[in-house]
This record gives structure tokens, sequence and C-alpha cells, in this order.
């Protein structure tokens, strides 16, 4: 422990004496300069300096005096007198009154060449921004040239305090905001050819122009998205799009296939129907493997076409279960409720196995199944409605004579049997 304390103790004394060291070594050395420059002048020319600053100082006042406007050669007046006060001091040392003086006329020579910038700088923005509609190349020379005048105040003349971030900000938004239209403008131009040509059947080319408008995005965002409201899914849109125009020749082979099979169906030929709408699906499902973007890949699209397919397999057994309802109504309307329910049930059967084999065939919501399903359930109800139905009609004036209604309201109870349930009874 004692060996750990002396060894701290001794390597804090170290520090304190090089730190030490160091100063004294920057003392010398600065005193050793300052002899040195003394010993490059005399003291009456190290005077004649202060002199000169002096009388340069004058000429530019009494230039500054008679003068609406300086001269650059005024103005070089005030830099000489500055340069001969730097040279003084320098050869002096820093002594505080001189130092003073040569701030003073630092900041003069400073704010007048910053002023003159500065109104180089307004002068091309005001126009710049008078001609950006209708002369944007000549505007973007006029702001280039008042970023340049204001990164000039702010890398040369910093002591004008005329500095201002702000306005070098704004200038560098306005400049790209301008540099940025035409390439902005290029890609939606190529957008839209592109569409023209997709629209007249030329998908390559079209995914070619969609694939430039791609890149031009690409580096609109990478260059300038933060000078204009920036569509940040555009690429996005812009991909989807050349995806539909690839799959485009995909999508007509699908369209004829499917063309195919609707006037196969119109002439009753139903099996080679059916491995038209296989062949449309087949296909279609390529298209949905390649290009998953494309407008055209819609699985919902693909179900449709799978259900045609089912009705098309199986027509001949739909169309037996349709043919089986229409005897149902006819044994309904001769009032033999259990011939229609024994009906009722064997092409209810029927219909759930053709949905179980055939998707999209006979869903739980179609209106034939719905009538076989509420004949089955209420066989009962039917049977006993049936049988004494015709007294309670009566028939309805010319030219309705064919249709009768009830001789009073529906009962209740006969609502809710036929219903399962009755809201006016709640």
């Amino acid at each position: 422990m004692a060996l750990l304390k002396w060894t701290r103790i001794l390597a804090v004394v170290l520090v304190i004496v090089g730190f030490g060291v160091t100063i004294a070594w920057l003392m010398y050395s600065d005193r050793r300069l300052t002899r040195q420059v003394e010993g490059i002048l005399t003291t009456e020319e190290v005077s004649q300096l202060r002199a000169q600053s002096l009388d340069y100082e004058a000429a530019f006042a009494k230039a500054r005096l008679s003068k609406n406007v300086l001269e650059e050669a005024d103005i070089k007046l005030l830099e000489q007198a500055l340069q001969a006060q730097e040279d003084y001091v320098s050869a002096r040392g820093a002594l505080g009154a001189d130092n003073y003086r040569l701030e003073v006329l630092r900041h003069n020579l400073h704010l007048i060449r910053g002023e003159n910038l500065r109104v180089l700088a307004n002068q091309a923005e005001a126009k710049a921004m008078v001609i950006a509609k209708t002369q944007p190349e000549e505007a973007m020379k006029l702001l280039r040239s008042a970023l340049e005048s204001e990164k000039e105040i702010s890398k040369k003349w910093l002591f004008s305090g005329l500095v201002d971030p702000g306005k070098i900000a704004r200038l560098d938004t306005r400049l790209r905001s301008l540099e940025a239209e035409p390439l902005w403008r290029k890609g939606r131009n190529l957008e839209k050819e592109g569409e023209v040509l997709e629209a007249a059947g030329k998908f390559s080319v079209a995914a070619d122009k969609f694939s430039q408008a791609i890149e031009c995005e690409t580096e609109f965002l990478g260059r300038y998205r933060d000078v204009r409201d920036t569509e940040f899914k555009r690429v996005d849109v812009l991909e989807v799009k050349r995806e539909t125009a690839l799959s485009g020749n995909m999508m007509v082979e699908v369209d004829q296939q499917i063309k195919t099979a609707e006037k196969l169906e119109k002439l009753n030929q139903w099996e080679p129907a059916s491995r038209g709408w296989k062949d449309a699906i087949v296909a279609f499902n390529q298209l949905l493997v390649e290009f998953p973007k494309s407008r055209h890949a819609d699985r919902t699209r693909e179900a449709k076409l799978i259900v045609r397919m089912n009705f098309a397999r199986a027509h001949d057994q739909v169309t037996a279960v349709y043919q089986g309802v229409e005897q149902l109504h006819q044994q309904l309307q001769g009032r033999h409720a259990l011939a229609a329910a024994q009906l009722a049930t064997t092409h209810l059967a029927a219909a759930r196995k053709l949905a179980e084999d055939n998707t999209g065939v006979f869903l739980p919501d179609d209106l034939t199944r719905q009538e076989l399903e509420f004949i089955v359930d209420r066989e009962a109800t039917l049977r006993a409605l049936l049988a004494s139905i015709d007294t309670a009609l009566v028939p309805l004036p010319a030219p309705f004579a064919r249709s009768k209604i009830y001789r009073q309201e529906v009962s209740q109870g006969l609502y809710t049997s036929l219903m399962g349930a009755n809201p006016s009874a709640l």
C-alpha cells in the first residue's frame, strides 16, 4: 500500500514538473520570436510602419468622405493601412491600443468587402426568383453567383459580422430545387411514355421506360430529397408499373385462354371448356410467381378462374341440381310436401358434395343451396302448412288473378316456425 501511495505521488509531481517546463518553453519561445522580429526591423522602421498605416487610413477616410461609392483603389488604401498595422503590431509585440486599432481596421475592411458581396448576392437572388419559372438555367447561374458571394463572406470576411449560415442554406436549397426540376420532370415524362406504350401493347419498351424512370427517381432521392415535396413511395409505384408491363404478354395469353374457354361454354362443350380454364389458371399462376408486384397479380382473380373451371367441370352435376330444384317447385305447387322434401334432401346432399369437391360451387351463401337448406330444415312445418294453405288464400283481382294472398295477416306462430325467430315477439 505504501509503495502504491508513493508511486501515485511521484506521478503527480512529474506531471506538474512537465507542465511547468512546457509553459516555460512556450514563454521563452514567444520572447525569442519577438526578439527575432525586432531584430529584422530597426526601431525607426517599426515607427514608419505605424505612420504608413495612419497615412493610408487618412487617405481612405478622405476618399470615403468625398465619394458616394468607394472604388476598388479606395478600398486598397484600407487594406494597406491594415497590412501596415499588422506588421507594426507583429514587430512591436502585443500592445493593447495598437491591437484595438488593428481590430477596428480589420472590421472596417471586412465590413466593406462583406457589404459589397451582400449587395451582389441579394441582387442576384432577387433576379433569380423573378425568372426562375421562365428561365431556370439563367436563374441557377444567378443563384450560384449569390451563393459564392455569401460563402466568400463566411470564409474571407468573418470579422464583418455579416456571416449568415441561414442565408447560405436558403440559397443552396433554392439552387438545388431548380437543379432538381429537370430530373424530376424527366422521371415523370418517362413514366407517362411508359404508360402510353403499355396501353398500346408495347410492353417491353414500356418496361424500359419505367426502369429509366426508376433510375431518375433514385438519383433524385439521393441528391434532392430535401429540397421539394418528395414521394418516398414513388419507386415502389414505378416498380409495380414496370412489373405490370413486363407481365403484359403473359396477361394477354391468359385473357386469350379465358375467351377460348368462354366460347366453348357457349357451345356447351364443357369438358374442353374445363381444360381451357385450367390452362388459363396455369398461365396465371406463372404470372403470379414471376411478377408478384404486377397489378395483374390478383389472387382474387385466380380464385374466380378456379370457380369457373369447377363449374365447367361439374356442369352436368350442377345442372342436375338446378333441374331438381325446378321439380321441387312443381311438387310444392302441387302441395306434395313429402315428395318436395325428398327432392330437397337428395339435391342438397348433391350440392354439398359438389361444394366439397369443387371450390366455389354451391357455397353456403348460394341462393339455391340456401333454398334447399331451408326446405330440409323445415320439412315438418311445410308439410303441415301445405295441407291447409289453400283454404287460407284468396286470389287477387285482375290483372293479378293468378296470384294469391293470405286472407289475414300471417300469425306470429307461423312466422316463428318458418323463420326460426320472430323479432316482433321480443
